[in-house]
């Protein structure tokens, strides 16, 4: 392959098996190392994604993995903590607009430096 190119997205099965509703628990754990980060986004995405898996992606180069796994509805408040410090502002936006947010989280965030967070924050914030 040529430096600079990547695969096409569906050029790959694994990103395919990655998204299958009846993936075995140790595949969804390996997959969460699959050199595609397409593969890693549809990992982190995963409802069932296991804490150990969810711990390793948490560190992934690619903001897209980041930001898949800070959307995800059942990420633990301890790697919500951790992603609200993330550097990116994708990744903190997705964190944002999880809708299992923790408060203690949602708290911190709305005094986040970008607006855009800030204001993710605010629309999701529960009107009494």
């Amino acid at each position: 392959m040529a430096r600079g190119f990547t695969a096409a997205p569906g050029s790959n099965p694994d990103v395919e098996r990655a998204l299958a509703a009846d993936l075995p628990r140790a595949d969804i754990i390996e997959m969460s190392n699959h050199k595609n980060p397409l593969v890693r986004e549809n990992i982190a995405a995963r409802a069932d994604c296991p804490l150990g898996a969810m711990s390793g992606l948490v560190h992934d180069r690619k903001v897209e993995v980041r930001g898949a796994l800070a959307a995800n509805p059942s990420l633990p408040h301890s790697l919500q903590l951790f992603l609200a410090q993330d550097g990116k502002d994708p990744v903190v936006v997705a964190l944002a607009g999880n809708p299992s947010l923790a408060k203690d989280v949602r708290d911190v965030l709305v005094l986040h430096r970008s607006a855009e967070v800030r204001s993710v924050v605010l629309a999701s914030w529960p009107q009494p």
